[in-house]
């Protein structure tokens, strides 16, 4: 009998441990299932996702502080790369409260650090922008209550960037590069690519040589 309580407690553990290592796919299962997840966090405790977005580039402003080791005095500046949204909604709890601001705020300040990312500034409706730079790219960020009143907060929105330049889809045709040439002694080219410090062209250049070629 005292082996038979054992094993259901043990059991009963195991799950409750498991439940709160769950992966992004799995805690957004209830949410939009056209979401992928989301690239940096995991879901906050009794969320999901209500709405997306996708871009594979897009700006984003971010706020810092001029003087971050006395957190004073704001600037902005902007960010360019592939962008991710998120909306998400947050349930409330057993006792029927939703969590407040400062602690969704707090969550997520710690979450950054535990990266070894930088919060670059906080601001009055407790939100936060983030640098978080990992193997797979630099991140900028913004995360903070999206919904609700005065200190609660019903929703969480992410704002996130991987910095990139943009990839030159359109390129000038042949006869365009000729007209400019004897028209103005000159063409400019947009889509001729290289890696940082180096001499070699990549791939992605294929479209404008053709037309230069031509």
């Amino acid at each position: 009998m005292k082996c038979e309580k054992f094993s259901s407690v043990l059991r009963t553990a195991i799950f409750v441990a498991s439940a709160l290592v769950l992966s992004p796919t799995t805690a957004f299962s209830k949410g939009n299932p056209t979401c992928e997840p989301n690239p940096l966090f995991n879901a906050f405790p009794n969320s999901f996702l209500d709405g997306c977005s996708r871009s594979r580039f897009a700006t984003l402003d971010i706020e810092r502080w001029k003087d971050m080791e006395k957190k004073r005095d704001i600037e902005t500046f902007n960010v360019e790369g592939e962008y991710w949204y998120y909306f998400d909604l947050i349930e409330n709890d057993a006792k029927g409260m939703p969590p407040g601001k400062l602690e969704i705020q707090r969550n997520y300040v710690k979450a950054v650090q535990a990266a070894k990312g930088t919060v670059l500034h906080l601001d009055d409706n407790k939100g936060l922008t983030y640098h978080i730079r990992r193997n797979d790219g630099e991140f900028w960020g913004y995360a903070g209550c999206g919904r609700g009143g005065a200190n609660d907060c019903t929703a969480i929105m992410h704002k996130i960037i991987r910095a990139a330049p943009m990839e030159q889809s359109v390129v000038m045709n042949s006869k365009q590069i000729a007209k400019s040439i004897i028209d103005e002694g000159k063409a400019v080219f947009y889509g001729l690519y290289f890696d940082t410090d180096k001499s070699v062209l990549k791939p992605e250049s294929a479209p404008t040589l053709t037309e230069i070629a031509k």
